[in-house]
């Protein structure tokens, strides 16, 4: 019997309009022990990490883990503000940082430096080593910091480069936290979408996304504006470009996405617009090959690199679509108010489906077959992936 109510929920994600669920957005069943499906996901070690999420009306964990296969490492953030780096094999830690802010963005390792960014929603950023948790430094910004920083070499300096949610862009020395240059963009009284965007580095440029609908390019050495392109189209809410800026494989273009406005595909050397598709909610967004995976609230929408729509596939009452992430045949598929979905990355079919009960907000990390997936509940699982 319990299996049967299992195959409905995982029947109710691929068709539109059907399924069971309570006013708060959960499952009116209990979360079923193993994925359902075509056996894609082997259930491994699991670990809870955040004890009180579950008494949060609908908590939700942002954070993508992030894996060291040099030291066997996983390190992971979540809401109470509690940092942990954890062995990838057996789910145990091995140090914890706080708590500080809520984290909810994805923590960028530098492994042969032992350096570790972490960024939370108190606006600042905190450098820790790798193997031992240590503090080695904090910078404090004037808002949350929701999104990865990115460290690169700019005229022969290594440079890290960090956003916030009030429109800011910081370069910062990586070994001391000093700021190098700061640039800003005035932020609109609008209603937004939560989260915002990462900076990308291209050449001498780096590339960030901003509240007001505009993508912008500054001189990485200096922080003087390059370029900036309005992507809003006259409109005033839902217009922010929260997407890490996207860089195709020929270096030429990234696509960017805004809930308002669509997905976009933009030159990195004059900011001009190769194309827009207009897709209501437009999120996060994957690139494999000659493919684009776009998330939206109840679909994946799948594009040629030309813009070109290939395939929608709906995903029925699942809530907000997360990055995807793709392994081999497969899409794994985070869904904030359903959990992880596994999809074949070519047809959207619907293959295998995860619940854990609150559903799955942040992307998963994937390494050497293994797959870590963490819950809105603040649990962690680890699964082998079929190959």
């Amino acid at each position: 019997m319990k299996k049967a109510v299992q195959l409905a929920l995982l029947a109710s994600l691929a068709l539109p309009g059907v399924g069971c669920r309570g006013t708060r957005g959960l499952p009116l069943v209990p979360p079923p022990a193993e994925p359902v499906g075509s056996g894609v996901l082997t259930p491994g070690w699991r670990v809870q990490l955040h004890p009180t999420a579950w008494q949060n009306l609908r908590p939700q964990m942002f954070a993508q883990p992030v894996t060291d296969d040099l030291s066997g490492a996983l390190y992971v953030g979540t809401s109470d503000g509690v940092f942990r780096a954890l062995d990838m094999a057996t789910g145990g830690e091995r140090w914890s940082y706080g708590p500080v802010g809520p984290i909810a963005s994805q923590p960028l390792l530098m492994s042969f430096e032992r350096r570790l960014y972490v960024g939370s929603e108190d606006g600042r950023l905190h450098c820790l080593n790798s193997r031992t948790g240590q503090k080695r430094w904090v910078f404090s910004s004037k808002g949350p910091i929701q999104a990865a920083p990115m460290e690169a070499r700019v005229a022969g300096r290594a440079l890290l480069f960090v956003t916030n949610a009030d429109d800011h862009l910081y370069a910062l020395s990586p070994e001391t936290g000093e700021l190098v240059w700061e640039a800003q963009r005035e932020r609109p009284d609008q209603f937004t979408v939560q989260g915002h965007s990462g900076p990308l580095v291209v050449g001498d440029k780096v590339l960030v996304g901003f509240s007001g609908g505009f993508l912008a390019a500054y001189r990485a050495d200096s922080g003087k504006l390059a370029w900036e392109t309005d992507l809003s189209d006259g409109r005033s809410q839902f217009v922010d470009i929260d997407t890490t800026p996207l860089l195709d494989p020929d270096g030429k273009v990234v696509y960017v996405s805004s809930a308002a406005t669509g997905v976009f595909a933009v030159a990195v050397d004059s900011g001009d617009v190769k194309w827009n598709v207009p897709t209501e909610g437009a999120g996060a967004i994957t690139q494999e090959r000659e493919r684009l995976y776009v998330s939206a609230p109840g679909e994946l929408v799948m594009l040629s690199r030309a813009g070109e729509v290939i395939k929608r596939a709906s995903l029925g009452r699942s809530g907000d679509a997360g990055r995807s992430v793709i392994v081999g045949p497969y899409l794994m598929l985070p869904l904030a108010d359903a959990g992880l979905a596994v999809l074949d990355k070519d047809s959207g079919q619907l293959l295998e489906f995860f619940d854990p009960g609150p559903g799955v907000t942040a992307p998963p990390a994937v390494s050497e077959g293994r797959l870590f997936a963490l819950s809105n509940g603040g649990i962690l699982y680890q699964f082998s992936i079929a190959k």
